[in-house]
């Protein structure tokens, strides 16, 4: 078994097929993946083709990366994942057994659930085993998000995550041309991008190697390599680097306090929130539209009072394409520590 740190090059003068689909060729004034999409209304169908066709948060160097659907003809000829999820929104009662009965609503699994549908319905990827707990003379070892076979017939370990982390600009240096993955952070300050690297090379890769040393009967795993999705938001109070390995265009997605969206954001912006953990694919249509000075005004009470934070897409920006909508991530006025308030709003001012 062996970590692979083969480079995903999402600038290669010849794009391979996930990197065509994933920019959104144009046709007629549509992307083929923007006319995929606006054909889906499942919101947990939408949310499938967001996993589907998102780019990796992160690029070369960070992780050996593994595009899930690699080699799977799905990529080669993206009309059959679309047929495919067309085919499930005629389903419900499938998609209600996956999703809507589950007992852990954590966002991290849900993302997880996403992949196992996609996975099972992909005609040329075989799914082995998922969540493997891993025991040795009665110790439990950890766990594997994925265990599959590739269209190729290789055995793959593979680990999930989808994360968004704030860049916070205290400390870093801006004449550089890029930020260290230490200024990224989840709206839980504890959450950060450091660390969570760090967990998955030095823990969760390496337990493709104690599958084979384990009391399960498993095949024997080839490669172990994570996919890592999600977004990164850049301060709307100042400029920030580009994080080191980041994948978007830096600037693209914003977040700031939310008392400051009136002076922060455009002001002829129109944003609509997304519900609580629904942060994947923005919905079919917005249900609420709120201006910058809106969003202050009916946000701010909720932020102040809760811990977390809020996501709004920009739907004046959105498009033919809802994948390449704005995002923006709100915080309240205290973030990232509510204990010393003064210098964090001296910061943001």
């Amino acid at each position: 078994m062996r970590l692979n740190r083969q480079p995903y090059n999402m600038g290669d003068r010849h794009p391979t097929a996930f990197q065509r689909i994933i920019r959104g060729q144009p046709a007629a004034g549509k992307s083929t993946r923007a006319i995929m999409i606006e054909q889906l209304r499942h919101p947990v169908v939408r949310d499938l083709a967001w996993v589907a066709l998102s780019a990796p948060l992160l690029g070369p160097g960070a992780l050996p990366l593994r595009d899930p659907l690699d080699g799977s003809i799905w990529r080669s000829e993206p009309m059959r994942l679309h047929q495919a999820l067309v085919q499930l929104e005629r389903q419900p009662q499938r998609l209600d057994d996956v999703f809507a009965n589950a007992r852990d609503r954590r966002l991290g699994s849900y993302y997880e659930r996403l992949w196992h549908m996609l996975l099972e319905l992909a005609p040329d990827v075989r799914l082995l085993g998922h969540n493997i707990t891993l025991h040795r003379q009665g110790r439990t070892l950890g766990e594997l998000d994925l265990l599959l076979e590739t269209p190729n017939g290789e055995v793959l370990h593979l680990e999930l995550a989808i994360k968004f982390f704030l860049g916070y600009p205290q400390g870093v240096d801006t004449s550089l041309s890029s930020s260290p993955a230490s200024a990224w952070w989840g709206p839980d300050p504890q959450d950060r991008l450091d660390r969570k690297l760090n967990h998955m090379l030095t823990h969760q890769l390496p337990l493709g190697v104690q599958l084979d040393l384990s009391d399960s009967a498993w095949p024997r795993v080839e490669r172990s390599c994570a996919w890592l999705q999600g977004c990164l938001f850049y301060p709307a109070a100042q400029p920030m680097p580009r994080m080191i390995h980041a994948t978007d265009t830096p600037q693209t997605h914003l977040w700031c306090h939310v008392h400051q969206a009136s002076e922060r954001l455009p002001a002829d912006s129109h944003w609509s929130p997304l519900a609580h953990k629904a942060w994947l694919m923005p919905p079919s249509s917005p249900s609420v539209v709120l201006s910058p000075d809106q969003i202050a005004a009916q946000l701010g009470g909720l932020l102040d009072s809760s811990p977390g934070g809020v996501m709004l897409w920009r739907i004046d920006d959105a498009g033919t394409d809802p994948l390449q909508a704005q995002r923006l991530f709100l915080v309240s006025r205290h973030w990232p520590n509510k204990g010393d308030s003064e210098q964090l709003l001296a910061y943001s001012a």
